[in-house]
């Protein structure tokens, strides 16, 4: 199973990208919100329909629901502004940390955004399907008998 910081790291190499309303693909010459979040989750083997009322549904049928204020601390959760009128609506993937990575404008393209300000996030949820505060890998093991301390000092640059 993916974990949330796969999913983060999915999200970021679409850093740098144009906005394109629709964008669902690269081959699209860019991504809109949900193209992002969607391809994202795609790429770490988790499916998630396009648009972004479409995916906080999603969630909310799953029960995967969480408060936004939770939702900006939690590293691949999603955030949704849902206005419930003519589609204004929009997505961005929480990176945890204060910020997003969301498909944000044609003026801003894809890219790493602050989630708290000017925005008006109106529901969050986790990812149905991705593993949340999974510790992170312990290191390889050295080998037995290798001097590693030994082995460092003796390379010179």
């Amino acid at each position: 199973m993916a974990t949330d910081l796969e999913y983060c790291q999915a999200a970021l190499r679409y850093r740098g990208l144009p906005y394109v309303w629709g964008g669902k693909t690269t081959r699209a010459g860019g991504l809109d919100c949900s193209g992002l979040t969607a391809l994202a989750a795609k790429d770490v083997g988790i499916g998630l329909v396009a648009g972004a009322q479409n995916q906080r549904d999603a969630c909310r049928r799953a029960g995967t629901m969480i408060s936004v204020a939770e939702g900006i601390k939690t590293a691949g959760a999603l955030l949704f502004r849902i206005d419930e009128g003519p589609s204004n609506d929009h997505v961005a993937v929480s990176l945890g940390n204060g910020s997003t990575m969301e498909a944000h404008s044609k003026a801003t393209g894809c890219g790493v955004f602050s989630a708290t300000q000017g925005r008006r996030w109106t529901h969050s949820a986790r990812l149905p399907g991705l593993v949340y505060g999974a510790p992170a890998p312990p290191p390889p093991a050295a080998a037995p008998g290798v001097d590693w301390a030994g082995l460092a000092a003796a390379i010179t640059f």
